[in-house]
């Protein structure tokens, strides 16, 4: 799925099919919100790429940042402050296969924010799935047929990209039915 970029848009499917796998596994009260994927953080006025909302009070739970190319410091300074303005405190970045972050270090950028009672997370996408995998894994083959195809809608994605998901998806099916 992720062996092409497409401008953001794999990264950000595999994340929202990911995360929507676990509310339905594990019944959570959560409605995925996709941003789009080929904006640049600076100029998206999204919250985050991805956040996750509480259906039935509609707060925010939790705000996903996704990167699958270099980026620096003052790209995580600028979603953090997105947040902060929603009233949120915390963020997880997810770094795709060609995600490098550039003029800092995680441990670094955790510690400054802790300080500030704010709360930034770093996983890539490896460690996402395996939890989605954990997890998911109840969830019946049609409804993930269903799922998916609820998720390809929800990005919107450009025309290179749909492609690429759907020749992942089909050989995904033809693998996990033998």
């Amino acid at each position: 799925m992720l062996e092409q970029n497409c401008l953001g848009e794999s990264l950000t499917f595999a994340v929202a099919l990911t995360l929507e796998m676990i509310s339905q596994s594990t019944r959570a009260d959560w409605k995925i919100i996709v941003g789009h994927s080929n904006q640049s953080g600076s100029s998206s006025k999204e919250n985050a790429d991805i956040e996750v909302v509480s259906i039935s009070d509609d707060t925010s739970l939790y705000f996903f940042e996704l990167k699958d190319k270099p980026y620096a410091k003052h790209d995580i300074e600028h979603a953090i402050n997105k947040v902060k303005l929603y009233g949120g405190n915390s963020i997880i970045f997810v770094e795709g296969p060609r995600a490098n972050l550039q003029t800092s270090n995680h441990e670094q950028l955790i510690k400054e924010n802790k300080t500030e009672n704010f709360h930034l997370r770093f996983m890539n996408i490896e460690e996402l799935k395996a939890i989605g995998i954990l997890i998911g894994t109840s969830i019946p083959f049609d409804d993930f047929e269903k799922l998916l195809n609820q998720k390809i809608k929800s990005i919107n994605p450009h025309q290179n990209t749909l492609v690429h998901i759907r020749t992942w998806a089909e050989s995904f099916t033809k693998m996990t039915q033998h």
